[in-house]
């Protein structure tokens, strides 16, 4: 038999009322939904809201997007996994987001398959998705720094650093399963403000 306390427990963790609880607490096993929700996504701390995203480069920058192609355009090696922005060389690269770097890797010390990226800097959000900074020409942050959309991450590069469409920004967002999203729908909102010139 349920006690009154486990009773109300039950009742509070599982979608079913009190009286079905009780009904079948007299000797019986408790039935137990078949299908329990749970939360679609993590939810940040109180006092940690999740920040928008923002452009990786300077306001006012005048780039082309896409640099080289669309994120899932057929490539040789498979879909395009990205965006490219076709920027100077030496541009300052600023994290989209908030977060804390897990990778900041320049060329030369990539030793498997990331050295196809160049100088690279991958970011862990407070929403567990990760931003990939690649082609970088100089990296200016380490494993496990904390960085802001002041921080700049790095410079871009060009052909001598895994690129080979020339200089530009390959940027790439990951959910947090790992799995591939269009940077062009987390970028939406700054792209809609018209910050980079489409040229």
């Amino acid at each position: 038999m349920l006690s009154t306390g486990l009773t109300l427990c039950l009742a509070a963790v599982f979608p079913t009322r009190v009286q079905t609880l009780q009904a079948h607490s007299r000797g019986r096993s408790v039935p137990r939904p078949a299908v329990i929700a749970a939360p679609a996504a993590p939810v940040a701390e109180a006092g940690e809201p999740v920040s928008p995203f923002r452009l990786p480069f300077a306001a006012g920058k005048r780039v082309r997007i896409p640099a080289t192609g669309h994120f899932g355009a057929e490539r040789s090696y498979g879909p395009h996994s990205g965006l490219d922005f076709s920027l100077p060389m030496g541009t300052p690269i600023h994290p989209t987001r908030p977060g804390r770097v897990i990778l900041a890797r320049p060329f030369e010390l990539l030793r498997d398959w990331r050295q196809g990226y160049g100088g690279l800097v991958i970011v862990r959000h407070i929403d567990g998705t990760r931003t990939w900074y690649a082609h970088l020409d100089r990296v200016d942050v380490r494993a496990g720094q904390v960085v802001g959309r002041g921080t700049v991450l790095g410079l871009s590069g060009g052909e001598d650093n895994g690129s080979s469409a020339g200089p530009h920004l390959h940027f790439m967002v990951f959910d947090r399963r790992g799995e591939p999203r269009d940077p062009e729908q987390a970028l939406s909102a700054a792209l809609r403000k018209g910050r980079p010139a489409r040229l």
